[in-house]
């Protein structure tokens, strides 16, 4: 059992009462699973998490709560966050098996948890990995409106990483609706937050999406002014894999 200490950091029996509290709230899901199927669930959303996505939230983070709060309102909290937290990794390792359905299913609940609590910051991940699923789904207004709950926090918390990586799912769904204006602006949206925040990686990533957005819609002179920038950006940050894969796209355009 040292595995699953190791996962959640928790004495086993408080660990069976979270999977307990998993199987009363997804009986279908579970009633073919054992304890360990569903940990194992859990430790791969892990890995799936760590390898990081750029246009997707993965790593949730704990709500931070005030000072005088009463040691058991923080524990059950805490507990409820984890569990949460829980939910929502699950509910990514079946996003990343494009098992949509089901992903929604289990992110739902998580959002409830973190609305419950009141964790702002988690909500709005969520509602973009919501955003993600519907998007599999090619229910892309659904898509929409997640992305624009999830903009609406993110806004309301002040967090650029958060607006900028909207920006960059609201673009994706516009581009594949064949909007161009509107997958234009939220790239750009995107370009300029990156660009004031100084986040290098992040504005390259920016200028190669705006740049490939110029290059399908035949607009060739501004698309190879990003294109270009990208690629000297990814060669400041030491990203060569992509510096040398934006070069290539460059060199198909002459």
């Amino acid at each position: 059992m040292n595995f699953l200490r190791s996962l959640f950091g928790k004495k086993p029996s408080e660990l069976q009462q979270q999977i307990l509290k998993v199987r009363q709230d997804n009986p279908q899901m579970t009633a073919n699973m054992s304890d360990e199927d569903i940990v194992v669930l859990l430790q791969q959303a892990n890995q799936t998490i760590a390898s990081g996505k750029p246009t997707a939230f993965v790593t949730p983070r704990p709500s931070a709560k005030p000072a005088n709060s009463e040691s058991k309102e923080v524990s059950i909290n805490n507990s409820s966050d984890e569990i949460a937290n829980a939910y929502m990794k699950a509910g990514l390792l079946y996003e990343q098996q494009g098992r949509y359905d089901l992903a929604i299913e289990i992110l739902n609940k998580s959002l409830e948890i973190y609305s419950h609590i009141g964790n702002q910051y988690n909500m709005g991940l969520n509602y973009c990995n919501l955003g993600i699923a519907y998007e599999g789904l090619e229910n892309y207004l659904l898509a929409i409106e997640m992305y624009q709950k999830g903009m609406d926090i993110m806004k309301r918390l002040g967090n650029d990483s958060g607006m900028t990586i909207i920006h960059g799912n609201f673009a994706n769904v516009f581009k594949k609706t064949g909007n161009f204006e509107q997958a234009q602006y939220h790239y750009i949206q995107a370009l300029k937050i990156s660009e004031r925040t100084g986040d290098k990686y992040n504005e390259a990533i920016d200028n190669f999406n705006l740049g490939q957005l110029y290059r399908e819609n035949n607009k060739i002179s501004q698309a190879y002014t990003h294109l270009q920038k990208a690629k000297e950006l990814f060669d400041l940050v030491g990203d060569k894999e992509k510096a040398q894969f934006t070069s290539r796209v460059l060199q198909n355009m002459q």
